[in-house]
């Protein structure tokens, strides 16, 4: 398949990978994926939220949404910086995480709140994204949604849009929350853009499910995504980014070291879409 907003970094390797995937079909597969502006899209015009932490912000009224955004503009730089090292990174995100989480405790953060924003959610599905999930649950081809994204808001938007189902495993930053509903602590480790990866589930369910499916399409948007497969044995990885920014010489050329495809332009998920069709079709 081809279009204007899709780059392939090497069409033979790529030709090979996907004729070796189609080999195994859909027993043979499963799927890891990043949440927050990969099965969702960037927040453009008439698209008010970009992240499952924008609901929370909502939520949680003016004062703390201001202090999160203060956070933001401290730690944003270090996680895009070009000359900062990724161990750096690593320790400042895991400090701004922990930081937002006992904030949000700070300002009441409840199971109430959770809901709320997510009854009227404007975190919207990438175009194809919910056809891509579909196709998943009813070829029953495990999903791990790998994100340092609100787990809280990710698992309740997939029930919402009736998406949520048994092949889907969700790795992310949950509150932990006591009789009454209150959040009184949240899941650890946290979980942000540089340490996600597949050792996470070695010791989950999760794990048995794709014991033997050593096939993988990967979906993100940042480099940091490149790492979700890692810590578990695979025989071919696909690895396809969303490319959500405006055009970038840079970093567009980091994004085809990693990535064997690259979206751009914030677009829908047709080319994954595709790909699992011809996969499934075998």
């Amino acid at each position: 398949m081809k279009a204007s907003n899709i780059i392939i970094r090497d069409e033979n390797k790529l030709a090979k990978k996907i004729s070796k995937m189609k080999e195994g079909g859909a027993s043979m597969l499963h799927v890891v994926s990043d949440f927050d502006r990969t099965l969702t899209r960037m927040a453009g015009k008439g698209h008010e939220f970009s992240t499952s932490y924008d609901c929370i912000d909502k939520g949680l009224g003016f004062e703390f949404e201001k202090q999160s955004k203060m956070m933001a503009g401290h730690y944003l730089p270090i996680e895009m910086s070009k000359s900062l090292s990724v161990k750096y990174k690593s320790k400042k995100m895991n400090e701004w995480w922990e930081n937002y989480f006992e904030l949000a405790i700070k300002h009441g953060m409840c199971k109430e709140i959770i809901l709320g924003p997510v009854k009227k959610l404007q975190l919207d599905f990438r175009q194809g994204a919910i056809e891509f999930l579909k196709m998943l649950s009813k070829e029953k081809i495990p999903l791990l949604i790998f994100s340092a994204g609100a787990g809280d808001i990710i698992h309740e938007s997939l029930k919402k849009n009736k998406l949520w189902a048994s092949n889907i495993h969700i790795v992310s930053n949950f509150f932990k929350y006591d009789t009454s509903g209150k959040a009184v602590s949240y899941t650890m480790p946290l979980i942000h853009p540089f340490n996600k990866n597949e050792s996470c589930v070695k010791k989950s369910k999760y794990k048995s499910q794709i014991a033997k499916r050593k096939n993988v399409i990967l979906l993100g948007d940042s480099l940091g995504d490149l790492t979700m497969a890692k810590g578990m044995k695979h025989d071919c990885i696909i690895k396809i980014g969303f490319y959500n920014h405006e055009y970038d010489k840079e970093r567009i050329s980091k994004h085809k070291k990693g990535y064997d495809v690259i979206i751009t332009g914030n677009k829908d998920m047709r080319y994954a879409n595709w790909l699992l069709k011809e996969i499934i079709k075998g």
